[in-house]
């Protein structure tokens, strides 16, 4: 996919694209990818003392790739748009989360109701070579969406994202 959207600069483009910031209205300026951020999203799901690990396995599988676009700027984020999870203090608690269950004991789908605790797997320091169904479990919970609409739910990383691409 990264040699396909070919984001190579070389000398002379990087004259047009600053000429073109400088001299024209942005909707004439000519569109090129500089930036590509990479994100490992639901890292809400993940217990925050893991969130390192989940940027690490993400680098794993597509930093070589990236390294050989020329011309482009990339980095790696966590991000969840709606944080669903938080983790439950204490250190006897390391693997526990707190969230809104969306499935029943059997995997039915349910209504939200109460926070719950959940516990998660620590993630592997590297991607393992092969796994077994159940070595990795992670909730799926509803996320906390506020009332009032104009209030937005929280989140992980949005703010990284945005201000990596757009600055």
């Amino acid at each position: 996919m990264l040699r396909s959207l070919h984001p190579h600069e070389n000398l002379m483009k990087k004259g047009v694209r600053w000429m073109s910031e400088l001299l024209l209205p942005h909707d004439w300026r000519p569109g090129w990818i500089s930036r590509i951020a990479f994100v490992a999203p639901k890292a809400d799901l993940v217990h925050p003392e893991d969130r390192n690990r989940l940027k690490h396995l993400l680098k794993q599988m597509v930093e070589r790739d990236a390294r050989d676009c020329d011309g482009i700027k990339f980095e790696f984020f966590n991000v969840a748009a709606v944080r669903a999870t938080e983790a439950v203090p204490g250190a006897e608690a390391r693997r526990l989360l707190t969230g809104s269950t969306m499935l029943d004991a059997d995997g039915k789908p349910i209504d939200p109701g109460e926070r719950q605790k959940f516990i998660v797997s620590a993630l592997p320091d590297e991607w393992p070579r092969q796994w077994q169904v159940g070595d990795y479990v992670f909730p799926s919970v509803y996320p906390q969406i506020p009332a009032r609409r104009g209030c937005p739910p929280d989140h992980i990383g949005l703010d990284e994202v945005f201000n990596f691409l757009c600055w």
